[in-house]
């Protein structure tokens, strides 16, 4: 979706004033990307290209004064949409302000190093060898420096004998 003035207003009814109904229509907006991208990687096979759906984490703070993490939400949905297992695998180190009001700059170093992994990405099948497929869920793409480090932070974690390759998955771009 292009980030214009009505998706701000359904995504602000949402995060911030707990519209829980728009979530599956944000979810299905975000299935449209999925099917998108899974058709232009040329999974069609018996089984899902991908191995597992995670999401950008909140701030301990950001997710207690919302409530709930939209991404993780969103996440969730298209895994049982899609019945790709949904795994949290990352930790937001430290509280940040909103991006939203931040430079380009400012956002990148923001970012850098405000990820761990929670646990090791494992391979699939547990053969040598095989690359794991990994779906990243934010909802804004604007700067691209918080999927850039989650990603960056995923393949870290990754075994060596199982390379994980990160695709974002977003609902919107700014």
């Amino acid at each position: 979706m292009r980030y214009d003035s009505l998706m701000k207003d359904w995504l602000a009814l949402y995060k911030y004033r707990g519209h829980e109904k728009l979530e599956p229509v944000l979810a299905a907006m975000l299935a449209f990307a999925y099917e998108r991208l899974n058709d232009e990687l040329g999974s069609r096979n018996t089984y899902p290209f991908f191995h597992t759906i995670t999401s950008v984490p909140l701030a301990p703070e950001r997710l207690q004064e919302r409530g709930f993490n939209q991404a993780e939400r969103l996440a969730v949905q298209l895994s049982q949409w899609y019945g790709i297992r949904c795994r949290p695998l990352l930790a937001r180190l430290r509280h940040t302000e909103k991006q939203s009001l931040k430079t380009r700059q400012s956002r990148v170093n923001d970012m850098m190093g405000n990820f761990a992994a929670t646990s090791a990405v494992d391979s699939t099948d547990n053969l040598p060898n095989s690359v794991h497929r990994i779906i990243l869920i934010d909802d804004v793409y604007t700067t691209g420096s918080t999927i850039n480090e989650c990603a960056r932070v995923l393949k870290e974690s990754s075994a060596p004998d199982s390379p994980a390759e990160i695709y974002g998955l977003l609902w919107a771009r700014s």
